[in-house]
């Protein structure tokens, strides 16, 4: 009985190491993963009832995130977040997610895209001018911002 333990023990010890090995691999490749980088392409100026193309460029490294797993693009009036509407993008396959917007009316407008790609969130925003609005009012008209997560 007690030439069994010997290989039992050796075979287990072994066992071990093999599985403590492969968890360390899988965390250093966590740590080795780039985050994705998102581009959001909108103009900064634009006339009453024009088609406003949107155009989002999502990369990780070197390489075009063609399979994000949702992108959406929020539009608002400046101080209406509240009255957001999401709207849907289009997969262009090659790192590139658009849509159009248009709007009805002068004023200051947020475009923010939501992309989620590779476990990751990105939203950057971009704010556009329509018509000849009142700029005496606006409450968010600043830089470009981008939040991530």
């Amino acid at each position: 009985m007690k030439k069994m333990w010997k290989p039992f023990l050796l075979i287990s010890a072994v066992a071990f190491f093999i599985v403590g090995c492969g968890n360390n691999e899988k965390e250093s490749d966590k740590e080795n993963i780039q985050p994705i980088k998102v581009v959001l392409n909108v103009q900064e100026k634009a006339k009453v009832n024009e088609g406003i193309p949107l155009s989002a460029t999502v990369t990780q490294g070197k390489e075009m995130v063609a399979d994000a797993a949702k992108v959406e693009y929020e539009v608002w009036e400046d101080g209406a977040k509240e009255e957001s509407k999401m709207m849907d993008a289009k997969n262009e396959k090659n790192g590139k997610y658009i849509s159009e917007v248009s709007f009805d009316h002068d004023g200051v407008f947020n475009i923010q895209v939501h992309v989620t790609a590779r476990d990751m969130h990105m939203m950057p925003k971009k704010t556009i001018i329509v018509g000849n609005p009142d700029m005496s009012n606006v409450k968010s008209h600043s830089e470009d911002s981008n939040h991530n997560h």
